[in-house]
Parts: C-alpha cells; structure tokens; sequence
C-alpha cells in the first residue's frame, strides 16, 4: 500500500477512536463500557501499527512534512529524534481497510492559513527538554503571537486562532507531548475535553467551568487562577494542566479571564487536529 493510502486508513482509524472515546464517556453501562474500550484498544493498536507502517516505509517523509519550510540550523540537529523516537517493535502484517467513518463534526470552517513563515521551534524544544515549564509555556504563546503578528497585542483573536495551521498546532503538541511524556498537550487537553463529557470541538461554557477547568487546575476551589505564577509548573500538575494558552498581562503577570476563556474557546476545535 502507498504511503498516501496507509496516512487515510490511519486517519479513519483516529476518527474511530475519538467516536469510541466519546461514546465511552456517555455511555455508562458495565456492558458497553467493556465493549468501547475493546474497541479503543483494537484502535490504538492498529494506529500504533499503522505509524511504524508509514515510517518504515519513508521515515524522512514523515518526519519533516509538518515542518517542511524549516531549516536545519532553526530545528536543531537532535529535533527528528526528539519528535519521532526510533522505532524497534516489528510490523505486523496489513489488516484489511476500516470502513470510512464521517467527518467529524468538530472540523473547523476552512480558513486561508497564515502564510508559511520560518518558525524556530528549537528554543521550545530544549526548555521542554530542560523541564522548564513554565519558561516553555511562555514560549508557546510567544511563538502564536509572533506568527498572528500580535506580538504588541498580547493575545489572540478568534480570527488568528482560526488560521493557525494543523502544521504549526501539531508541531507543538508533539514536542509537549514527547517531553511532559503525555502529561502536557493539545492533544491531552482535547481528550480531558471528552472524559467531560464534552462533544467534540463544540464549547459549552458549563462542561468548560464544571468539569474541565476544574480537571485541568485552572479553577481550584471555584476560584479561577488570576496570576501566571498560580500555574503549576511542574509534572506535578494535573494532566492537561499545560500549555496553559492564559497569555498574561505583560505588565503584572495578571490573567484575564476573558481572554484566557476565549482562547480556549476559540482554540477548541483545533485541538482535535492532534488526536
């Protein structure tokens, strides 16, 4: 199979287990219960299956796509690593093609993205590898403002957000990810998003208030974090707890609430591009 074909049978496979991972959180039967979670397991595998399929047959080709318009000297020589661990684990022989799923629903309007700019992901990369934090969340919100130009701003807009390319989002959530060792993410907080109960990629102020926020940390006690240093920077936190997207007064470090709810909003549909 090409490496085209086997990336649209991983993506219908990832469709099908964000499916089974919401229907999971609705359904509360003992029965059903252990029957979507067979069915998370037999997706999982076979992504898992699919990923070393797709890098076996180019890794270079998958590795450098989401950053293609970056140099070497901006990524730094150890990046692909980091990314994309070696892979030792056999391949299992091809399963037959998963029947395809419907677009999920959360996919956002189609929005001309930003164009491509050279991004330097490597100062991100080497405070997460530092387990720096707190200084790597400020790194991400840096590098959002800096390619929406809102550097002087401070924030973002929702049309900003909308055009932030899949690339630039993945790009990131990877490099969390690797690091935090699935602690911290987009990705972690998209599904945190769907143990509450959440619908995919839809805001609902009350699951966000209730449920996530308290989750994640970023309500305690009902009370809202109101400075950046609230944030806890540590894997410590709880899971999803960063990057923390509060983009703090630059000034005081004081956080508004309604740009940090807005932001999350806003953001929410893109988190699903990295499941």
């Amino acid at each position: 199979m090409l490496h085209k074909d086997l990336e649209d049978v991983l993506r219908d496979w990832q469709k099908k287990l964000v499916r089974y991972e919401r229907e999971l959180c609705i359904n509360a039967s003992l029965t059903q219960k252990i029957e979507y979670e067979e069915r998370i397991k037999e997706c999982q595998e076979e992504i898992k299956r699919l990923r070393q399929e797709i890098s076996k047959i180019s890794e270079l080709e998958i590795s450098i796509p989401i950053i293609s318009h970056l140099t070497p000297q901006l990524l730094g020589k150890n990046y692909l690593e980091d990314i994309h661990p070696p892979i030792s684990e056999p391949v299992s022989q091809q399963k037959s093609q998963p029947t395809p799923v419907s677009s999920p629903q959360y996919k956002s309007d189609k929005v001309a993205p930003f164009p491509q700019e050279e991004v330097n992901y490597a100062p991100l990369r080497d405070l997460l590898a530092a387990e720096n934090w707190k200084e790597a969340d400020q790194e991400t919100m840096k590098i959002m403002l800096e390619i929406a130009d809102r550097e002087e701003s401070g924030w973002l807009q929702k049309k900003d957000i909308q055009k932030f390319s899949d690339e630039t989002l993945n790009t990131i959530n990877k490099l969390w990810i690797h690091h935090s060792k699935g602690q911290f993410g987009f990705s972690v907080q998209a599904k945190i998003w769907l143990e509450c109960k959440g619908e995919p990629g839809k805001f609902n102020y009350t699951t966000y208030e209730k449920k996530f926020c308290v989750c994640t940390n970023w309500c305690v006690n009902g009370n809202w974090l109101k400075r950046y240093d609230n944030f806890k920077f540590s894997l410590d936190a709880n899971k999803g707890h960063l990057p923390s997207l509060s983009f703090p007064d630059i000034n005081n470090q004081e956080i508004s609430w309604k740009t940090w709810k807005e932001t999350f909003e806003y953001l929410l549909p893109r988190l699903f591009t990295c499941l």
